[in-house]
């Protein structure tokens, strides 16, 4: 089911799309796969909007939150903005100091208009092609996403094709907040993360190459824990970033499926567990927002949504030590990544 979301800076027009099970219902937009709204139902069987928005269309032409979003070919950080694939240096956009954040913050996949593919009541396959060069990434390739909800599910998948070796990253910028979007901070959401290690960085939010373990350290949320029990600004990682900004290392990471995260609010009884085939899932604690006219016209500020995603590590592509995001020419390749609610 779609309906007219507005018109582009450019004149194109704009979808809204809803797919829905008995469970869940989620809202996306053809301008940059965008997902608008995802309601779930909490202990007392209410539907809830559990996900950071805008009001309009138009709050997406900038969004430099990046609410929703899809990311790609490559998200998060690269630094020197460049890497090398069988000896030839790529250059993409130097757009935060002298690094890259996600490959093009003006013109990359989630500034654009995306084309429906499939549309079914609980799936959607949004597809967009990008030419060889373009953002500076070699390969003309075509990227699908798809969004489905089965039972309490929703899920992402992203294919690529390209016809040369490239780089893929692709992640969902979306924030969560389970205590319904306008509820406030996320400091009282619990966190468990399955994850022993996390990639440290150094300032501008390049990892520094090292993995480094949790234990003993407020990046330790293996035991589970409230956001905010050791959002402490004076340990050296979390000042860095103004509070959480990291990737952590998903454990026994083998490509396929496996568990990663479960997210808690205590206010409306709505648990998130999150799976994923790949390597790594960056926790933002959403330091930066700052929106005047988000979803139904409500005030977003710092803290009041949070990030969990799944990725290859940032810089993973100048970096011998982590998995690589490389992937060869005329070969299909798949990641997914699930977010599954439920109520206590």
């Amino acid at each position: 089911m779609s309906k007219l979301y507005g018109k582009t800076a450019d004149g194109q027009t704009a979808s809204l799309y809803t797919i829905e099970s008995e469970q869940i219902r989620a809202e996306i937009t053809d301008f940059g796969a965008v997902l608008v709204a995802l309601w779930v139902k909490d202990k007392n069987g209410k539907a809830t909007d559990v996900v950071l928005s805008h009001n309009s269309l138009e709050g997406y032409f900038n969004n430099p939150e990046c609410f929703g979003s899809i990311i790609a070919p490559v998200a998060n950080r690269t630094e020197n903005a460049c890497f090398t694939i069988d000896g030839t240096t790529y250059h993409m956009l130097k757009n935060e100091g002298e690094n890259n954040l996600h490959s093009d913050t003006a013109h990359g996949a989630h500034k654009r208009l995306w084309k429906v593919v499939n549309e079914k009541k609980d799936e959607l396959t949004l597809e967009i092609e990008m030419a060889d060069g373009d953002m500076g990434f070699p390969g003309n390739r075509k990227i699908d996403v798809t969004y489905s909800v089965k039972e309490g599910t929703l899920g992402i998948e992203y294919r690529i094709v390209s016809d040369k070796a490239t780089v893929f990253s692709p992640t969902n910028h979306s924030y969560f907040n389970l205590g319904g979007y306008d509820s406030g901070s996320v400091f009282d959401h619990y966190l468990k993360l399955d994850c022993d290690y996390y990639t440290p960085v150094k300032p501008g939010s390049i990892p520094t190459g090292e993995i480094a373990e949790v234990a003993g350290t407020p990046m330790d949320f293996t035991k589970g824990k409230t956001i905010g029990e050791d959002f402490d600004l004076s340990f050296e990682q979390l000042k860095l970033t103004n509070g959480y900004d990291h990737n952590f290392v998903i454990n026994d990471y083998d490509g396929t499926l496996r568990h990663f995260a479960t997210l808690r609010s205590e206010k409306t009884g709505i648990i998130m567990d999150a799976c994923t085939t790949m390597p790594g899932v960056q926790l933002y604690t959403g330091n930066f927002i700052d929106v005047e006219n988000g979803t139904n016209g409500t005030r977003f500020t710092a803290h009041d949504g949070l990030c969990l995603e799944t990725q290859f590590f940032p810089n993973s592509a100048n970096q011998p030590g982590f998995v690589s995001p490389r992937i060869d020419g005329n070969r299909e390749y798949c990641y997914r990544t699930e977010y599954s609610f439920k109520t206590e």
